[in-house]
């Protein structure tokens, strides 16, 4: 059986996902290596739990390259 869609649990996981990358030091997503991505697939931090769009993360690795980190210490393979 199908359980009904609850609005108010949706809500509730979306902010609890969100506090958990906010409160991530640093992320480290896990790539799929035997396969190319899918457009909208998720990625999930190994620190922390938390979820992200690939387009998402691979802006994440951007961002963390242009402060002066590794982007491949966030995603294995990046550059």
């Amino acid at each position: 059986m199908n359980k009904a869609f609850n609005a108010a649990e949706v809500l509730a996981a979306i902010k609890r996902n969100s506090e958990r990358l906010k409160a991530c030091k640093k992320h480290s997503f896990a790539y799929p290596e035997d396969r190319p991505l899918q457009f909208g697939e998720k990625l999930t931090c190994t620190n922390c739990g938390g979820v992200m769009d690939a387009v998402q993360a691979f802006r994440y690795c951007e961002g963390f390259e242009a402060a002066g980190g590794d982007p491949n210490e966030v995603i294995k393979g990046f550059r």
